[in-house]
């Protein structure tokens, strides 16, 4: 757990596995918490057999990078967080729970999703929620029940030149989310669905 700082920190190069306990602030059973910590690096860690592998909330300008993401319910999630950076990351399969997400982003925004792996995740691989103007470009999504997913006003986001195939569920999928950019991206077996105007 780091928070409530501006210092410039790195967690690197750790093994973080059947996390338990937590509190208002302490999300359940997460390998890395960040709560209103800005400036950090969170790289090259290993996270398993978690509730979440790396949770980031009220933090900004962290940059989350080659981490791999293995059996936990929720890969990353990022909540009102903005400025992040979330890239080279490998999340894949998932534990038995109702939802799971490789990447979860809700309220969030100027965050750069890249070059990101997503495979086998039982319910949604990338999913928006609320977030705008975010930048989704060169990610790989394959075996997944749901690609990339923009929900409740993710507006004027940019998903592009990302890889998608063998997803169970719509590719891209919008809903109630304006002036987004698609382009760019490649397709196998699934496709794009807007919902509502766009």
């Amino acid at each position: 757990y780091i928070g409530n700082t501006t210092d410039y920190f790195v967690v690197r190069d750790s093994y973080l596995h059947e996390a338990s306990g937590n509190s208002q602030i302490y999300y359940w059973d997460s390998g890395i918490i960040l709560y209103n910590a800005h400036n950090g690096t969170i790289h090259s860690n290993n996270a398993f057999d978690n509730y979440r592998g790396i949770f980031s909330q009220n933090s900004n300008n962290n940059n989350i990078s080659n981490n791999k993401l293995f059996n936990n319910s929720y890969g990353i999630q990022i909540s009102n967080s903005d400025s992040n950076i979330v890239s080279g990351n490998n999340a894949s399969y998932s534990r038995d729970a109702l939802t799971v997400y490789g990447i979860l982003i809700t309220y969030s925004s100027g965050n750069i999703i890249s070059d990101n792996n997503i495979y086998w995740i039982s319910d949604y691989g990338l999913l928006l929620f609320s977030s705008s103007n975010n930048t989704i470009n060169n990610n790989t999504l394959a075996y997944n029940h749901r690609g990339i997913y923009l929900l409740r006003s993710s507006d004027d986001n940019d998903i592009s030149n990302n890889t998608l195939y063998l997803n169970n569920g719509y590719g891209i999928y919008l809903a109630d989310s304006n002036n987004v950019k698609i382009s760019n991206n490649t397709f196998t077996n699934e496709g794009i669905y807007i919902l509502g105007n766009q």
